[in-house]
């Protein structure tokens, strides 16, 4: 077997070879690229193809996939090959397919295998292919449209088509992730995410991934590491594991060797996603910030902090935590390091305080003593989480107060299923009842037909009960203390309701 491979090694890395495969590549990129109206690769003004025309479709998908693999191969076990004047035309047909992405390649998985190839070039992977990395990254363009297209292709790996796309998404993430931690070093590349953050929905997309991402790597994660220490300690028992059947103790070990592969693979892909959070929300803090994403970001980073901080983060604690890649003063460290990032805006501080599921004072404190014994943060930082700590708790006591002066609002000002406050009634037609339009609108998406009499009942039918929403808001505005902000507040919130349940 080893003489198998020595002697293709021979074959495979032989220098006139790869300077022949290189170089007829490079004539191949060059015909290529007819096929998109580029008659000269030197006068390429922008790596954003406008207009794609019919004729590439046409092209056999081999034609592009045979590039990437020939690049990957040497990338990874030869990279000092890539060398060749042949790679400059190369590293620019690898730019244009990554800055033009699945509008380009309508396989992602092709695609991916371009992610992967400037993946493996990163210097933290393979530290031996920087020649070939220089080029993909310090050609003549500023950066912004291969930030753009990898930001859109991450969110567009959601859906696949394949089968295993549930989890095929989580390594080509994790991919860009690594890409872009070395490109946010880059002074250029760093204005190019500023500027993509200024450009609207495509980043509010990319942000909620990354916040979905986050929470279920972490959450699988550390449900990983509960189960891996409870098995653990009961193995270290003898005389309970002693009492247990052989069939009962190869369960709980092939159970713990699965929990073991599972937490280190996603623990490595959480990592590496709050790691993405923390130094983007040093530098790009308003996104963040809108109504859509801050309130779920805060639920997602106080649960965490919860994990790591509360009281059963002793359930955590496994022989060797290394060996899993979970590092808790790391995490803990890149997780605080989220909120003094966003501590100086009220409208953050407002959606910690929101979060009924995990947010309690006591975690604060507990955080603040964990981040100063462990010196996790200096005494600045500790000082600035602990003034976000109070804000929060402030919050939190006039939220009360306005669940008290709401709880006392008239009967008929309440929607009759969920007897809450309306604030934007409507009646429905069928019944003559009168709803809260975000309420019967999440109900209508999954029945069309009246709650009460059960008559066939469409949104569109839905009529405004103009008079009675300025009575409700004028008693609000009366009778609850920071009415008016309350107010804006649900307003806002019931119309990001409904626009989600349009979406799903």
């Amino acid at each position: 077997m080893l003489s198998s491979k020595l002697s293709s090694d021979v074959i495979l890395f032989d220098p006139s070879l790869i300077q022949s495969c290189l170089r007829f590549y490079s004539l191949a990129v060059n015909v290529l690229l007819r096929y998109l109206n580029i008659e000269d690769i030197k006068d390429l003004k922008s790596l954003a193809i406008k207009n794609i025309e019919t004729k590439w479709n046409t092209l056999p998908e081999y034609f592009v996939e045979d590039i990437a693999e020939l690049l990957l191969f040497y990338t990874q076990y030869f990279p000092n090959a890539l060398q060749d004047p042949s790679c400059e035309d190369l590293s620019l047909f690898v730019n244009i397919i990554l800055c033009n992405g699945t509008n380009l390649i309508k396989n992602p998985y092709l695609v991916a295998k371009f992610v992967e190839l400037f993946f493996t070039s990163c210097p933290m992977v393979q530290p031996k292919a920087n020649y070939f990395n220089n080029l993909l990254v310090y050609q003549r363009f500023d950066g912004k449209d291969l930030v753009s297209s990898l930001m859109k292709f991450y969110s567009d790996v959601e859906r696949t088509g394949a089968s295993s796309e549930f989890y095929d998404k989580f390594q080509i993430r994790y991919h860009i992730s690594v890409i872009f931690k070395f490109l946010w070093e880059i002074p250029l590349y760093q204005l190019a995410f500023i500027h993509e953050s200024n450009q609207g929905k495509q980043f509010v997309r990319f942000i909620n991934m990354i916040i979905n991402d986050a929470t279920f790597l972490l959450d699988e994660s550390l449900e990983s590491l509960k189960r891996i220490h409870e098995i653990q300690n009961l193995i270290e028992n003898k005389a309970e594991w002693s009492k247990m059947n052989q069939e009962a103790r190869s369960q709980r070990e092939s159970q713990l060797v699965q929990d073991e592969r599972q937490c280190r693979s996603y623990l490595t892909l959480a990592t590496e996603t709050v790691e993405m959070f923390s130094y983007i929300t040093k530098h790009i803090q308003k996104p963040f910030l809108i109504d859509e994403i801050v309130d779920k970001l805060a639920a997602m980073l106080n649960f965490n902090l919860y994990q790591l901080c509360g009281p059963r983060c002793i359930n955590l604690k496994v022989k060797n935590p290394k060996e899993y890649n979970f590092e808790p003063k790391r995490l803990l460290d890149m997780l605080t390091a989220i909120y003094l990032n966003l501590s100086n805006h009220e409208r953050f501080a407002e959606a910690l305080a929101n979060d009924e599921r995990s947010y309690k004072k006591e975690l604060f404190i507990d955080a603040i003593k964990r981040m100063s014994n462990a010196n996790i943060k200096s005494q600045i930082e500790i000082e600035k989480f602990k003034s976000l700590s109070e804000r929060v708790k402030v919050i939190v006591e006039q939220k009360s107060q306005i669940d008290v002066d709401i709880d006392n609002a008239p009967d008929e000002f309440k929607d009759p299923l969920m007897d809450s406050v309306m604030i934007d009634p409507v009646r429905l037609p069928t019944s003559n009842k009168i709803m809260e339009r975000s309420i019967i609108v999440r109900h209508l998406l999954n029945s069309n037909f009246d709650p009460f009499n059960r008559m066939p009942l469409t949104e569109d039918k839905l009529e405004s009960e103009t008079e009675l929403k300025k009575q409700i808001h004028e008693w609000i505005r009366a009778n609850v203390k920071n009415g008016e902000m309350y107010l804006k507040r649900k307003l806002k919130q019931n119309e990001i309701e409904i626009e989600q349940s349009h979406q799903n």
